[in-house]
């Protein structure tokens, strides 16, 4: 797998390979532990640096979920070691220098929630080291929700309070930049993927509608409760899904029955 995509700058010899390590499901607590002190990042970047020159990678991102907050697995995240700010800096710093005669690039994936960005990260450190900070502007909503709402909204809705008004993609990415990002280095992420609920009454179906469960069913492809890959949903809206479009939010959801998707297309990304 990693010869094929590597394989992709045959065809693109402008194009950069990068390799991610981290995600939700990985956890925080190990992340917290290497960085905790020299010896192991130094074990990790070194690692790293192997494992980049042999796989024949153009650089890393560092997906870690978040410091300062600790969870096992895919666990909710809890405040974890107010000293994970510090460490998470001086790993990129490590990471930074250790690619500089290599010419690797370094990235990060970051939170997009206020509430996990105060916590987690020194922004403008993060400018030295970092050639892109990559904002997951998504899963902002989903099946974990008793309401229905969009993956990825734009904007907020009028009368949004609290943390529906600051989970969107306009709160986030301007937050980043009032607090000090490099707006040169901003990538904003987009979900190839849709959020799904089951509606508690399929005559309710607007944003916010009530929903019940722990998301809509799982596709025949993904086989995951509450998550739809873009080719299932495409396949959905060939069978029937009624298209419904929010002006404010940009964005569109697609209902059957009771279930209900919230998704991106080309119009929405546009």
């Amino acid at each position: 797998m990693y010869r094929r995509w590597n394989d992709l700058r045959l065809v693109n010899p402008h194009a950069t390979t990068m390799i991610a390590i981290g995600g939700w499901n990985e956890g925080s607590d190990k992340y917290s532990n290497m960085v905790s002190n020299a010896a192991s990042r130094k074990t990790f970047v070194d690692s790293v640096v192997k494992f980049l020159t042999e796989q024949n990678f153009d650089g890393l991102d560092v997906d870690w979920e978040y410091p300062g907050m600790q969870a096992v697995g895919d666990a909710d995240r809890k405040p974890g070691k107010d000293t994970d700010k510090a460490n998470y800096i001086a790993l990129l710093k490590e990471l930074h220098e250790a690619f500089k005669p290599h010419g690797f690039v370094l990235s990060a994936a970051v939170s997009a929630g206020k509430p996990t960005i105060d916590r987690a990260y020194d922004i403008k450190a993060m400018n030295q080291y970092l050639d892109f900070i990559n904002i997951m502007t998504y899963d902002f909503h989903g099946g974990w929700e008793q309401k229905t709402a969009h993956n990825a909204p734009l904007h907020p809705l009028p009368g949004d309070v609290e943390l529906d008004k600051e989970f969107t993609i306009e709160f986030a990415v301007d937050y980043w930049l009032k607090s000090g990002a490099d707006p040169k280095k901003i990538v904003m992420g987009m979900p190839l993927y849709g959020r799904t609920f089951t509606l508690a009454d399929p005559n309710q179906h607007d944003i916010g509608a009530k929903a019940v469960g722990k998301g809509g069913q799982a596709g025949p492809i993904t086989r995951l409760i509450g998550t739809l890959g873009y080719n299932e949903i495409c396949q959905y809206l060939k069978s029937g899904y009624k298209v419904y479009r929010n002006d404010i939010q940009k964005i569109p959801y697609a209902v059957s029955g009771d279930q209900w998707i919230g998704f991106d297309d080309e119009q929405s990304i546009k």
